[in-house]
């Protein structure tokens, strides 16, 4: 019985030795030295957007889930919004000027209709996300801004957009 634990702990170490060829060289070499093997599971880190590249260059760190429930608050007040976009008909109270803008619903990443965003842009400025909404949905990154001079009591989830990236589905 010994025989076999003794034979059963060799071929373990060796197994154990084989998976690191520099314990093994040290081994067999008679070396005193160490081999260390460093494991990391880190990992790589992935590139900024540029929407998080502007907002670390601004200051920004409000997201919408921040502001939604306190709206009266963050007036003229910079955040991030990140979801599903659709074009949309909906213009009322400050937002109402269906002429110059166009609106957008922003879902919100892992967020329900009643989270969603009706966002308002440039027919002008932003005339290729329009583009590409009027063929289907986006992805957006954006940068919104509730104005106080657009804000109406007892709005929603409303705002201007200030910078986007986008990509479609």
């Amino acid at each position: 019985m010994k025989k076999l634990v003794v034979i059963g702990l060799f071929i373990l170490v060796f197994i154990f030795l084989y998976n690191d060829m520099a314990l093994i060289k040290n081994f067999v070499s008679g070396s005193s030295k160490k081999a260390v093997t460093a494991i990391t599971n880190s990992p790589t880190p992935k590139p900024k957007s540029n929407i998080e590249k502007y907002c670390e260059e601004n200051g920004i760190t409000l997201t919408a889930k921040d502001v939604m429930y306190n709206i009266p608050n963050c007036l003229d007040m910079k955040f991030v919004l990140k979801g599903k976009a659709e074009l949309s008909n909906y213009f009322n109270y400050g937002f109402d000027n269906d002429v110059y803008y166009f609106c957008m619903t922003v879902k919100p990443i892992g967020g329900s209709y009643s989270d969603q965003w009706y966002v308002y842009t440039s027919r002008s400025s932003t005339y290729e996300l329009f583009t590409d909404l009027s063929k289907g949905s986006c992805y957006v990154e954006c940068v919104v801004e509730i104005p106080e001079s657009y804000y109406k009591k007892g709005q929603g989830n409303m705002a201007l957009l200030r910078s986007v990236s986008w990509s479609s589905y």
